[in-house]
């Protein structure tokens, strides 16, 4: 028996995503999290939602122009109706807030389309195979599972996705602070510290003021406090330029003048660069 029944699918919702993306002019990464190619119930909207990828994907603006053109190129625009049907998805545009809820129609619908394709192999499954039954329930399962995995489609592609801000927002707590304290931090333990500006403000006082600091000879910089570096320990006897002791009791020989005031065990670490 031939099942006539339409397949679910919703074809307003379809185009109003085609729409609000040409009206975006981009494609938002909410929308290619939820929706796919297969996802898309007619034909025509398949090869529009193809063209409009492979437009993102060379950085392209989306927009009518361009669509029609990535469709004339490729001999596909004509199989849609000329440049009328690309103006009727964009008289058909939701607001972004609407896209987002018809690309969820849009994904449930293909969902379901998928269990009734898999409802199909499962009858034909079931006459082909009397002799192994095992093999059949374990391919059968396997047929649902998968759908269930891929139900929201685009969801790994969304788990994987950051918001801008996150690496900020984000970050880790609690990293010590050579300069600053609490949520005021210029310098975090670890990191090197690049001092940038225009000539004549001062990037090189302020180096020397954050060098001093560290080496213990002034407690904050710009009202923030400064850690002094640990390793560091000045003799008691009159400061000399190529000798000095650090706690641990290495001697350090005579070094470039960029390393000067450090102690061997210091040396490497990352110190204030102006630039």
């Amino acid at each position: 028996m031939i099942d006539e029944r339409i397949p679910p699918h919703n074809a307003e919702a379809e185009a109003a995503i085609l729409g609000a993306i040409l009206y975006a002019k981009r494609l938002p990464v909410e929308i290619a999290a939820k929706v796919e190619e297969a996802d898309f119930y007619r034909p025509t909207h398949r090869t529009v939602w193809r063209a409009i990828n492979a437009l993102a994907d060379a950085g392209d603006l989306i927009t009518p122009v361009t669509l029609l053109g990535r469709l004339q190129a490729a001999g596909e625009l004509e199989d849609l109706g000329g440049a009328s049907f690309i103006y009727d998805l964009v008289a058909a545009a939701g607001t972004p807030a609407e896209a987002r809820r018809y690309a969820e129609i849009v994904a449930e619908a293909s969902t379901l389309r998928r269990l009734i394709d898999i409802g199909h192999r499962m009858i034909q499954l079931g006459y082909d195979t009397p002799q192994d039954t095992g093999r059949a329930v374990e391919l059968a399962s396997s047929w649902v599972a998968q759908v269930a995995a891929n139900n929201g489609t685009g969801a790994a592609y969304a788990a994987a996705l950051i918001p801008g801000g996150a690496f900020v927002l984000d970050g880790p707590k609690g990293i010590p602070a050579v300069w600053g304290d609490g949520e005021q931090v210029a310098w975090s333990e670890g990191e090197p510290l690049l001092l940038v500006g225009p000539q004549g403000v001062g990037k090189t006082t302020l180096a020397g003021q954050l060098v001093k600091a560290r080496l213990g000879l002034a407690p904050a910089v710009l009202g923030m406090p400064v850690g002094r570096c640990a390793a560091w320990s000045p003799k008691t006897t009159a400061q000399s330029s190529t000798s000095a002791s650090c706690s641990g009791g290495a001697r350090r020989r005579p070094t470039s003048p960029s390393t000067r005031g450090r102690c061997s065990t210091c040396a490497a670490a990352p110190m204030p660069t102006p630039w």
